[in-house]
């Protein structure tokens, strides 16, 4: 594959979740539901509650979550 997709994250492998709100960021781990490569966006699931949410893969093995 090419060199951002090895960037990216797989499907049920752990993650970090990066949650932003503002200048507030606050990380979690989770484990990605789908393949994803930097840059796209892909579902991530809370290890602890279990939660899904929708955020973009920003680096290797991280997904962003922009809180409202």
């Amino acid at each position: 594959g090419s060199p951002d997709y090895q960037r990216g994250v797989k499907s049920n492998t752990p993650v970090r979740v990066v949650f932003r709100k503002g200048p507030i960021t606050v990380e979690m781990p989770g484990k990605a539901i789908a393949s994803a490569s930097l840059g796209e966006t892909v579902g991530v699931l809370l290890a602890d509650s279990q939660k899904t949410f929708i955020g973009r893969v920003i680096e290797g093995k991280a997904v962003q979550v922009d809180l409202p």
